[in-house]
């Protein structure tokens, strides 16, 4: 079984809507994970049951992606220039190791530059997946 650290990650994103795919990973230092989450039905019981009964309604939903990193406003590939446009939908894709890829559909939902007195100034995007998760 294959184990995988930080320096085996590639994080690559559209640098506008329907372009190609381009390596941000030197932009993003922290990423909240890929989720996928079954839909449930909650309270599928009947009345006399004793237990609560949960169904699986047969839909998938990928959570938030939320990305980040020190902010900077240089032309694509930089934060400032790819994720500041709220709204748009863009292809996002994780690569594990060389060889373990998901990718997605997204709308970037949020871009917030993040200042703080005696820091550097960082940046936070939110991406929400708007359709199909691949895996490769």
């Amino acid at each position: 079984m294959a184990q995988y650290g930080s320096d085996d990650v590639v994080l690559e994103f559209d640098a506008s809507v329907g372009g190609a795919l381009g390596t941000i990973t030197p932009y993003v230092d922290e990423i909240n994970g890929i989720e996928i989450n079954a839909i449930l039905e909650e309270e599928a019981h009947t009345f006399g049951d004793a237990w609560v009964e949960t169904l699986y309604t047969g839909l998938k939903r990928a959570g938030n992606i939320v990305l980040s990193g020190f902010y900077d406003d240089a032309v694509a590939p930089a934060p400032n220039a790819i994720f500041n446009a709220p709204g748009e939908i863009r292809t996002f894709k994780i690569t594990y190791g060389g060889t373990k890829t998901t990718s997605v559909e997204t709308m970037i939902e949020s871009f917030v530059r993040n200042p703080v007195r005696n820091r550097l100034t960082r940046y936070t995007v939110t991406l929400r997946p708007t359709g199909v998760v691949t895996e490769a």
